[in-house]
This record gives C-alpha cells, sequence and structure tokens, in this order.
C-alpha cells in the first residue's frame, strides 16, 4: 500500500470534517506515540507502509520502522544521507529506499547505504520515489537547483539520470507530483498548473482539461480532486464520484476494501472537533492494511482505535462527576451530576438544566438508577427522592421522603407497577397505592441495588447483603456456594430464561431449570462487575472495572469455549470503575456505558472480528559471547524474509530469537506460539512474549517456527520459520568417539587390574584407621577420668566416714565402682547403644549430686519416639556433661544446673547439654577450663567418620547470654543423621 504525501492534507482534514457529523461532542480513541514510545522526534512528516506491514514513520529529526508495538530509529549514523527523509518508497522486489534531498539510501534490513549523485551534478531536491518499471528501475521526483522545475530522475544500478530530459513532452513538464498505477502500469503525472497527464509507452497525454489539486493512488485505483467534486480514474476514463449525505459516516474503517469515493473530502472550514485535539496541525495520514487510520502531527503519532467506541467527557463540555445516565422519548440523553448539575444532549450539543431546581429546598445530587418509564417519562434518582421529567416539565415523585436516597428505580413489565429502592427502605407504586417495605435497609435485610420480575408477581432483589426472593409477603434470602452473600449488584434475565447476577466477585449465571448458580466467566477472568444490559437477543454486555466484556449468548449456550470477549483501552473502551445501574440502550442501537470518567458509547453494528492475520517474521537470532552478552548472528537480509540457513559455532549453544506479528487493529493483544523442531515437537503455550531463550543446545539440526493470532485469534496457518544448525566439537565427532571408545576399553583391562592390587590396600587402611579411632577413643576415655576427679571422690568418701556417715559414703563408694567398671570393662568398644550411654550419664550426675550436694541439680529428658537402640559413640554425652560441670558449675558461685535433652529432629537425632555457668570466656580467663583435649578428641572422631558419611555429623557450642547481655552459660548441639554408619563400609 502506497504512503499518502503530506500535499494531500486535504484530503484527509476534510473526511474528518464529515466525521464531525456522528462526532458531535464525543470524542474517538485515539493511541498516541511519543518520544517516550520510542518515537525519535515528535515532529511526523510523512507515513508509509511496506508490503510487510511494517510502518515508516518520517519525522523532522530521525526515520522510524514501527512494528505496531516497538520503534527502531535509524540516522545519519546508521547510513541516512540526512536525518530529515522526504519519502520512503519499496521496489518491485521489495527493498526500501529512504530519500532525502539529496538522493537515495538503500536500507539492507538493519542500516542504510547511501548512493550519492555523480560528482558534478548540479543539486536536486529530491521529493518522491516510485518503481513504475519504466525503463530505469526507479524513478524519482526532482527539482533542479537550476531549473527551478520538477522533473523525472532515474535510479538504476547505483546512478542518476534525468529521466525526463529523454522526451520532449517531460522535459517542458514541470510536475508537481505524480503516482503510479500498478493495475494498468501507466504513471500520472500532475503539472504545477493542475493538469493531469499519463505516461506510457513513452506517451503523455492529459485525461482532462480540468484543473486538480490532487492526485492520490489507493487500493489499486488513481483518485483525483478538482473544484471540489472528487473523481476517479479507469480504463481511460475520469469518472465523477457522487457526493454522499454529510449525515453517512464517509466510509466504514473496519472493512479492508474501500471504494475511491471513501477517501476524498472537501476542506471547506475547520471543523470544531479539532479545535481542542493535537489534530488540527496534522502532516501526514495512512489508512493501512487493516484499514486503520494513522495520523501524522506536529505533536506526536497517533492512530485510531476503533470507530465502535467513542465517549462523553469534560473536554467535550459534559459535566463532571456524572452518576445519572437516561434517555427520554426524543431520544435526548440526559446526565446528571453528584453534586446537582443535570445536562440534557439533543445530539447536537449539551444544554444545562436548572429549571428542576425550585422542585428542592437544598442542593440536590442525581445518583445511579435513573430510567426511562414505559410512557416515556423519566425518572431520576437523586439523593432527595425520584426527580420526573414528562418532556415539559419537571415534578417529583410522591410517596417518598424528602430525604431518601434513591438507589434503584424498576418498573414491572407486566403490570406497570413501579419499585424503588432507597437507603431507608423499597416502594412500590401500584396505580395511586404505594407500599412500603421497610426492611430493606443496611441494618435489616440491605438496600436493593438490582431489581428484576420473574412473573406472578415475584421479584429478584440483589443489594448490600446478596439476592434475595421477594413476593411483597415475603424474602427469601438466596444462599449459595458460588454466589456471594453480600455486594451484588445489577441483574437481569437473557432471552433464554437465564438469570445473570453481577457483584464485587464477578458475574454469576443461573440457568431457568436449575437452582445452583456458576461463574459466568472462567473464574481466571471473572473479574469485579458492576453492571449488565441485555444488548438483544444474541448478546449481553457486562460492565467491569478496567473493561466491558460482551458474552455471546448462542455460543454461551452451546457451550464453546469462546463464548466472550473483553475489550479495554487496548479496543478503543476508555472508562474505568463501570458503574452499576449505568448502562442504557439509545434509540440508535448504541450502548451507552456510565464509568467513573464519564460515559463512554458503543456502537455495535461497528464491532468487526479482524480477519486479516498478522504478518509474521523472525527479527533476529542471537547468541550469547564469552563475554555474557547477546550477538546477532543472522544475516541482515532476514528483514527482506529471505530464508536462510543459519550455522553456528559449538559454543554457541544458548540463542535468543525474537519475532513480530504485526497486526495494526490491535498490535498490544498479539498473542505467540512457537517450537524449535528438533528439540521441543509441542507448540508453547499462547503468549505475548516476542522473544524465545534456548540454552545450551546440543550439536544438530534445528527449525525455529512461530504462529502469531491478532486479537481476535485469526492467524496464518503457515508459521514463519528459520532453520539453523549447531556444529558439534572435535570431541562431538563420530571418528573422536569411536577412538575414546577404544582407548576406555585399554583403560578398563588396566585400571581392573590396579583396582584389585587397591582393593588390598584400602582393607589395610581401613584396619588402621578402625585401630587409629579405637586409640583416639579409648585416649578419650582415659581423659575423662582424670586424677583430680577421682581423688575429689576419695576425699568426699573420706570426709563423709569421718563423718560417721558409714551408709552415704557406702553408697557413693558403690557408684563411684559402677562408673569405673562400665569404662574399663570393654575399653575396645568405640560405639554402644544410646540407653547404655544414657545409663551411664544418669550414674556420672548422681556422683556429682553425692559430691555436690544442693549446689548440683541436673535433669534428663529424652522424647518418646527415640530409638533407644541408635549407636552413638561411647562417653561422648558424658565429656560434655562433666567439661560443664567442671568449667561451668564448679566456678559458679551457689552451684547450679545441667539439662540433657534427646529429640528426633527432621532428619537425625539431636542431643542438647545446656548448663548455667559462668560461660566459656570465664572459664578461660580464671583459667578453669582445663586442656580441652576431650571435646577435642571428641571432634577428631567424628571427623575421622564423617570422613565414610555422605551426611555429616556435627559438634556446635553456644554460648548464652542474660537480659544485661551477660554469660548465663554454655549450650552444646550434638546432631547425628539417621543415615550415619560409625562402621567403615
Amino acid at each position: 500500500m502506497r504512503k499518502v504525501r503530506v500535499i494531500f492534507l486535504i484530503i484527509l482534514t476534510g473526511s474528518l470534517l464529515i466525521w464531525e457529523n456522528r462526532l458531535f461532542s464525543q470524542s474517538y480513541p485515539f493511541r498516541e506515540y511519543t518520544v517516550g514510545d520510542g518515537l525519535p522526534q515528535s515532529q511526523s512528516t510523512g507515513i508509509y507502509q511496506d508490503s510487510r506491514g511494517y510502518l515508516w514513520i518520517l519525522t523532522k529529526n530521525g526515520l522510524s520502522l514501527f512494528d505496531g508495538v516497538e520503534f527502531v530509529n535509524f540516522f545519519k549514523k546508521d547510513g541516512l544521507d540526512l536525518n530529515t527523509i522526504n519519502d520512503v518508497f519499496e521496489d518491485s522486489d521489495g527493498n526500501i529506499y529512504a530519500i532525502s534531498q539529496n538522493g537515495l539510501s538503500k536500507f539492507n534490513g538493519r542500516k542504510f547505504t547511501y548512493y550519492p549523485p555523480p560528482a558534478g551534478q548540479k543539486k536536486i531536491d529530491y521529493a518522491g520515489g516510485y518503481n513504475p518499471g519504466i525503463e530505469g528501475d526507479i524513478l524519482l521526483l526532482g527539482l533542479p537547483a537550476d531549473s527551478k522545475k520538477g522533473r523525472l530522475i532515474s535510479f538504476e544500478n547505483g546512478k542518476y539520470t534525468d529521466y525526463s530530459a529523454k522526451f520532449i513532452n517531460l522535459d517542458t513538464t514541470d510536475i508537481k507530483s505524480c503516482e503510479y498505477d500498478y493495475t494498468s502500469n501507466e504513471f500520472f503525472i500532475l503539472d504545477k498548473f493542475g493538469y493531469a497527464y499519463t505516461w506510457k509507452n513513452d506517451i503523455l497525454k492529459r485525461i482532462s482539461d480540468l484543473n486538480f489539486t490532487n492526485i492520490v493512488y489507493e487500493n489499486g485505483k488513481i483518485g483525483l480532486l478538482a473544484q471540489g467534486i472528487r473523481f476517479h480514474y479507469s480504463k481511460n476514463r475520469l469518472v465523477r464520484i457522487p457526493e454522499k449525505s454529510s449525515s453517512e459516516w464517509p466510509w466504514d474503517l473496519e472493512n479492508s476494501k474501500f471504494e475511491p469515493a471513501d477517501f476524498f473530502s472537501i476542506l471547506t472550514r475547520k471543523s470544531d472537533v479539532l479545535k481542542n485535539t493535537p489534530y488540527d496541525m496534522i502532516t501526514s495520514y495512512i489508512v493501512d492494511n487493516e484499514s486503520n487510520v494513522w495520523i501524522g502531527t506536529e505533536q506526536n503519532f497517533f492512530r485510531l482505535i476503533s470507530t465502535a467506541f467513542s465517549s462523553f467527557s469534560s473536554s467535550n463540555g459534559l459535566i463532571k462527576n456524572i452518576w445519572s445516565l437516561s434517555q427520554d422519548k426524543k431520544g435526548h440523553i440526559w446526565f446528571g451530576s453528584l453534586y446537582g448539575d443535570l445536562q440534557e444532549y439533543d445530539g447536537k450539543q449539551f444544554h444545562l438544566r436548572n429549571d428542576y431546581k425550585p422542585l428542592f429546598k437544598s442542593g440536590v445530587g442525581f445518583f445511579k438508577g435513573s430510567r426511562m418509564m414505559s410512557d416515556g417519562d423519566v425518572y431520576f434518582s437523586t439523593n432527595q427522592g425520584v426527580l420526573i421529567w414528562d418532556g415539559k416539565s419537571f415534578s417529583r415523585l410522591k410517596g417518598i421522603p424528602e430525604d431518601s436516597q434513591v438507589c434503584c428505580i424498576y418498573e414491572d413489565p407486566v403490570n406497570k407497577c413501579v419499585l424503588v429502592s432507597t437507603h431507608v427502605g423499597l416502594f412500590k407504586f401500584d396505580d395511586e397505592v404505594v407500599t412500603e417495605y421497610k426492611e430493606f435497609n443496611d441494618e435489616s435485610l440491605g438496600v436493593i441495588e438490582g431489581i428484576v420480575s420473574c412473573g406472578n408477581g415475584k421479584y429478584w432483589l440483589s443489594g448490600h447483603k446478596g439476592l434475595m426472593l421477594f413476593d411483597e409477603k415475603q424474602t427469601i434470602h438466596v444462599t449459595d456456594s458460588v454466589l456471594p452473600q453480600s455486594l451484588t449488584y445489577t441483574l437481569d434475565f437473557d432471552s433464554h430464561g437465564g438469570l445473570w447476577v453481577t457483584s464485587e466477585e464477578g458475574l454469576f449465571y443461573k440457568n431457568s431449570n436449575s437452582a445452583k448458580f456458576i461463574h459466568g466467566l472462567p473464574e481466571t477472568a471473572n473479574q469485579p462487575a458492576n453492571s449488565l444490559i441485555v444488548m438483544d437477543s444474541s448478546y449481553l454486555l457486562v460492565g467491569r472495572t478496567t473493561d466491558i466484556c460482551i458474552i455471546n449468548l448462542e455460543k454461551f449456550y452451546a457451550k464453546a469455549s469462546d463464548y466472550f470477549k473483553i475489550y479495554d483501552k487496548s479496543d478503543g473502551f476508555s472508562g474505568y470503575d463501570c458503574l452499576d445501574n449505568g448502562i442504557i440502550k439509545d434509540g440508535k442501537g448504541r450502548i451507552l456505558i456510565l464509568t467513573s470518567g464519564g460515559v463512554d458509547v458503543l456502537d455495535p453494528k461497528y464491532l468487526k472480528i479482524n480477519r486479516f492475520p498478522p504478518g509474521t517474521y523472525i527479527k533476529s537470532v542471537e547468541a550469547v559471547t564469552d563475554s555474557l552478552t547477546w550477538e546477532i548472528i543472522n544475516d541482515p537480509s532476514l528483514f527482506y524474509n529471505r530464508n536462510q540457513e543459519l550455522s553456528l559455532k559449538r559454543d554457541q549453544s544458548t540463542i535468543r530469537i525474537s519475532f513480530i506479528g504485526i497486526s495494526t487493529t490491535n498490535p498490544e493483544k498479539v498473542t505467540y506460539q512457537y517450537r524449535l523442531s528438533g528439540y521441543e515437537e509441542k507448540w508453547s503455550a499462547p503468549g505475548k512474549g516476542r522473544k524465545a531463550v534456548y540454552e545450551k543446545l546440543p550439536p544438530g539440526n534445528y527449525s525455529f517456527q512461530v504462529k502469531a493470532f491478532n486479537a481476535d485469534g485469526i492467524g496464518m496457518e503457515q508459521p514463519a520459520e528459520i532453520s539453523f544448525r549447531i556444529k558439534p566439537a572435535l570431541w562431538q565427532t563420530i571418528m573422536f568417539k569411536s577412538i575414546v571408545f577404544l582407548l576406555i576399553i585399554a583403560a578398563t583391562i588396566l585400571s581392573t587390574l590396579k583396582l584389585m592390587k587397591y582393593r588390598v590396600q584400602i582393607k589395610a587402611e581401613k584396619s588402621r584407621l578402625q585401630a587409629e579411632l579405637s586409640q583416639l577413643h579409648m585416649g578419650s576415655v582415659l581423659k575423662q577420668f582424670d586424677p583430680h576427679f577421682t581423688f575429689n571422690v576419695l576425699s568426699s568418701v573420706g570426709s563423709l566416714i569421718m563423718k560417721g556417715e558409714k551408709e552415704l559414703a557406702y553408697e557413693y563408694l558403690l557408684k563411684l565402682s559402677a562408673l569405673l567398671r562400665t569404662v574399663v570393662s570393654d575399653g575396645s568398644a568405640i560405639i554402644k547403644p544410646l540407653s547404655e550411654e544414657l545409663d551411664f550419664v544418669r550414674g556420672y550426675c548422681e556422683v556429682q549430686k553425692l559430691r555436690f550436694k544442693e549446689r548440683f541439680n541436673w535433669s534428663l529428658n529424652v522424647d518418646k519416639n527415640v530409638d533407644l537402640q541408635i549407636e552413638v559413640p561411647k562417653l561422648t554425652i558424658q565429656i560434655f556433661v562433666e567439661n560443664a560441670i567442671k568449667h561451668g558449675i564448679e566456678p559458679r558461685i551457689g552451684g547450679g544446673r545441667v539439662d540433657i535433652g534427646v529429640q528426633n529432629i527432621g532428619t537425625g537425632l539431636e542431643i542438647r547439654i545446656i548448663d548455667n555457668g559462668i560461660g566459656r570466656a570465664a572459664a578461660i580467663a580464671g583459667k578453669s577450663s582445663g586442656t580441652g583435649n576431650g571435646i577435642k578428641l571428641i571432634t577428631r572422631l567424628f571427623a575421622q567418620m564423617n570422613t565414610g558419611n555422605n551426611e555429616l555429623a556435627t559438634v556446635e557450642l553456644f554460648d548464652h547470654v542474660d537480659i544485661n547481655n551477660k554469660p548465663s552459660g554454655t549450650e552444646v548441639r550434638i546432631f547425628i543423621p539417621d543415615s550415619y554408619s560409625f562402621g567403615f563400609n
């Protein structure tokens, strides 16, 4: 599709003038792209779309390649002759050229190459380029400095020649603009006097005596504008295009095919709709191959998101803080403000109404829930009852307390009775009879927000305390495992009799034949919903926090998975926080949606599925370098979709592949699936990511494939693909592996002989190691009962005898002898059952208790789930208990205690010895710490045994401090894993 140049600005602005007939005071959603989004400069001077779907944006300081999501910018440093580009075009081979006033630059897929004119050639300002296939490969529109006359310049094989000089008719023509009709292979020329010509077979032929102001090529047809009349030229005939009615929309922008009449309008005045927008500085525009309108301005770059959505807001003249929305019988729309303003919109402009205010003593505020009744009267919900507009004057509904805040107004479609919900109760108006139901307030059954009749005088009510069935006599609160029990809002029946309810927890549905509710949307998509409206027999619209959801009822009841579609900001819905009871359908079939920011308008007839699949391309293949950065390894020609098979080195096994699916209708919602054939056969889950990373790929042949799907799930059947091969290293080749295999066999034979010898050595080493461990343990044992301890025991016995306490002395000797007998009875054993070790510790503590009396206390706690037959190193616990008594308790004034605990934790046995002694630092300072050989021996013992285990036993010591940070004791933790072995296997 060719670019519409700046000189055709009149066409676009005139089209926008016709838009005003539909826009009136509404705004259509545009996506603005700024320098912050990646645009090289804010002043856009031209737009071009190439055959791949990429957009080229010309600015006053740089050229940008845009795929709908990301900008890639080019400047002089990237091969352009100038940063200011006059035009971009594509030749018949798909190559991209940029034109500056100094000539052509060709794009190789990554950067440009500039082709300067030959030395000595006089300056020519090049304005535009074409690839008409007439003799020279490319024709340029140029303005030579000497003649100031527009001429055609030929460019072929890097050389420029004056094409106009070859033909006398062209040589004398001052060319203003030109276009090429690729269908008829005719070149169209417009001279400075406004005459239009065709150039074919070296013949210049004037097509009319009219003076034309513009010429344009769009969708295979040439269009011209003369004296306010639009024409198209086809089959040697100039055909006038009939004027369209000014009340009609000029073109269906969602349609991918256009008639010539759809593109031209006349600029008669500056459109009012452009006064407060940046579009009054339009410099260029394009209608792309998906029928999207892109606009370049002096202030950034814009895309018309959708013609299905528009909005009323304060920028269009709408009052602020709208909380009430309704339509009257004339088709006028009424907007009520929370702060008391009331505005009428007649389809062209807003009118502020103040004639209702005398009906109220103080300021009134409009609330959600207004409604047009069957007789055409409009009932406005306010914070002071109901205000009525009958088409001529205002009045107030009698029968409701004047200070009542109205939340919902409902008219029974059968008996025409009216139900009005307020914060003080529910009121029913049946002819002249008013019935009040005071229980519907937040202190009782809850304020009602939604009402719908289910026939026979029964109603479904939704409100602050959930859903209820009401028959004017009794109220049944609906309890359901799925349905929320509070904060339910708007509800209604669809054409199939199904009941839909909105709530803080999402949308819920109940079939007419079922008593149970289900989620109206998949739980992952079921966001909080405030309002809904049955659009027609086939569709339901739900207003949510940041979007709207349209449900296709036929698909829903057929249990199709794609029964709903969500429209958010990227689709053109600009509102947020849809308000409950805030959706209406006007007389033209449009849906008006009340939101916190204003009123959004949906025209359903312009909602269409985008059948145009994304153009899917692989942008680059990168590999990780030695410095852990990404390096592009593909050839630049990959941009032109020229298949190439890459050959990667063995160390380029971590790669990143970037890809793009170009869908200009809603680029933010394009999704992808990909796979790497030769590595994986399953396609990835759909996602929006545009890169795939593979790490440490083995040598081999691979083919990366990617599929792109537009916002409506439409994609190409044939994926984009690129193949590559990762070369094997020398040691990964078959020959190398064969040699290694033979060497392994030889080494195995030699190793077997050495292994037999080694096993003999290992057996001798194990015997030596066991002897060493026995010596270590015996050394530990001998250290436990040092002479000092034995002397103290014997002295204590002697003292008892001198005091005449013979029985106590005898008991003391018996306990001591039992301990000594245990130590020396089996000196060769290194380990013993935990039960025997604990018995020894008990005996030892009892001896120390006899020695120190009240100055020493102790405890031993063993969890019930501890296996007492588990093996532990002999006397291990006793060494730390003795150490605690000797160096922690004995120096302490007043004595102390030792607590021993044994328990299973995680995957092992934990033994804790805790004392409340003077601490290690004080013991060292007071020289009461001893030699420490006992602890060293135990540590060496475990260190030796840890060498034969995968999981290690540990011995840890911790110092305790009191609240004043002073030492208050020592703790020893011994951990022995369940899988621990004290053997030598």
